[in-house]
């Protein structure tokens, strides 16, 4: 009879322990979960993405059910999975208000190297460690010192991907493309260039069709008030050879240029010029490849921009290929595509592709209108 009432006692102690134990390890992970988003810096950046909060909510969930809680636990990490949602969609909101400026720039922590950065994460109070993988956005319009800064809440393997991520954070609660400019660092173009567009071909008559074609839309984006600031002033089709010449003697093929087009401007003339980075730094890769042998009788569309001087105040042409600066989780392809219609109204198509140039963080790609792929269009 004792032998038996002890035995009892003892098996609900045991089972009453284990019970304890159970709930106390549940607690434990929900404890330690919600700990490391404040002692932990890259703990702490992925506690509020969104994805990640949705794995740490079934893993707890999991955890709480196996060890027999009840389902508190599972209502407080929903709860906290929603308030990760409203403060991602929020943050960006709010540096962007503390700021107050419409530039920024994008760097990847995991490769920057840029000093001003550097120097404002090294001395001061904030928690971001360099060198993890993330991006940080930081003001473009004081040059001198930071004095804020944003991280992607989200992210993954693939750099496109989370600049994806970080596009679709800033771009929320009324902030338009309009209203700021967010451009990548060098430590994200090293990885992922702009993109340019240099058109070429051995039929001239493609060329001047092509051209033909973008002048009618940009007569017709006139109409609608739709031309893009950057748009050139006329395109011109030219001979690569012709092109090189003027690049050591600019004053005596330039005018010759431009003279059908002197009735335009005769109020504002320019008599200078200056000749385009980006053409330039594309015809040294052709010669730095030993490529201008076969480039020699082929012809080439090249911008025309007419530019009113602001510091010398003598108004001036330049001679450029259309292409810029990408957009986050933008292709070089598609930011030379999109570039190149903005620029000049022709519409290009990858399958023109014909050869690719890579210099450092820009991207630049020859595409042929002749280019025989089209026939499988």
């Amino acid at each position: 009879m004792m032998i038996g009432d002890t035995g009892t006692t003892v098996t609900a102690a045991t089972e009453a322990a284990k019970a304890n134990k159970r709930t106390e390890t549940a607690t434990a992970v929900v404890t330690a979960t919600t700990t490391s988003t404040t002692t932990t810096p890259a703990a702490a950046a992925a506690a509020t993405t969104t994805k990640t909060s949705a794995t740490t909510a079934e893993t707890i969930t999991a955890t709480a059910l196996k060890a027999g809680t009840s389902t508190t636990v599972t209502a407080v990490v929903a709860a906290t999975v929603a308030a990760a949602k409203t403060s991602t969609s929020q943050k960006f909101q709010t540096f962007y208000e503390h700021t107050n400026s419409i530039r920024y720039k994008v760097h990847h922590l995991l490769h920057c190297k840029c000093k001003r950065l550097m120097n404002y994460l090294y001395n001061t109070t904030t928690t971001v460690t360099p060198g993890i993988d993330k991006l940080i956005v930081v003001s473009a319009d004081d040059a001198q010192t930071i004095t804020s800064h944003y991280i992607c809440s989200s992210t993954c393997s693939n750099l496109l991907e989370m600049e994806n991520m970080l596009r679709s954070e800033i771009f929320t609660n009324g902030i338009e493309k309009t209203n700021i400019k967010v451009s990548c660092s060098e430590c994200i173009l090293s990885s992922i260039p702009n993109g340019f567009a240099f058109i070429m071909s051995r039929n001239k008559n493609r060329i001047e069709e092509m051209i033909k074609n973008a002048e009618e839309k940009k007569n017709e984006k006139e109409l609608l008030d739709a031309v893009h600031h950057d748009h050139a002033t006329f395109l011109k089709c030219m001979p690569y050879a012709e092109l090189r010449r003027i690049k050591y003697w600019p004053h005596l093929f330039f005018n010759g240029l431009v003279k059908d087009k002197q009735d335009v401007y005769v109020n504002d003339w320019a008599h200078t010029w200056k000749d385009g980075p980006h053409l330039k730094e594309m015809m040294d890769l052709i010669s730095k490849h030993n490529h201008w042998n076969s480039c020699e009788r082929k012809y080439v569309m090249i911008m025309f921009e007419y530019k009113k001087g602001e510091k010398e105040k003598i108004n001036y042409w330049t001679l450029d290929i259309p292409g810029g600066k990408r957009y986050l989780g933008e292709t070089p392809m598609q930011c030379a595509i999109r570039e190149t219609e903005e620029e000049t109204s022709v519409e290009l198509s990858e399958k023109l592709k014909t050869f690719t140039y890579c210099s450092g963080v820009n991207m630049y790609y020859i595409f042929d209108p002749n280019n025989q792929s089209m026939m499988n269009k």
